[in-house]
C-alpha cells in the first residue's frame, strides 16, 4: 500500500519590533514608579491604621493625652 506523501508546514511568527534602549529604560523608569506608588499606599495605610489604634485607645482609656500604659514622659516642657 502506498501511503500519500507527508506535508510539513512551518509556522513562522511575524517579526517583532526591536527593543532599543529607550523601551528598557521606560520600562525600568515605570517599574520603579510602581513601587514607589505601591509602597506610598501601603505606608500610607499603615500610618492610618496605627493613628486609628491609637485613638481608639485613648477614647477606651478616657485619657486625653495617651493612650498607652507604657509611655515614659520626659517633662520637657517649659510651662
Amino acid at each position: 500500500m502506498l501511503q500519500p506523501p507527508v506535508t510539513i508546514y512551518e509556522v513562522v511568527a511575524e517579526p517583532t519590533a526591536q527593543t532599543t534602549v529607550l523601551d528598557v529604560v521606560f520600562g525600568g523608569v515605570a517599574v520603579v514608579t510602581a513601587l514607589i506608588g505601591v509602597a506610598a499606599v501601603l505606608g500610607l495605610g499603615c500610618a492610618a491604621l496605627l493613628i486609628g489604634i491609637r485613638r481608639m485607645r485613648r477614647k477606651r482609656n478616657g485619657d486625653g493625652d495617651t493612650g498607652d500604659a507604657d509611655v515614659t514622659r520626659l517633662g520637657l516642657r517649659s510651662s
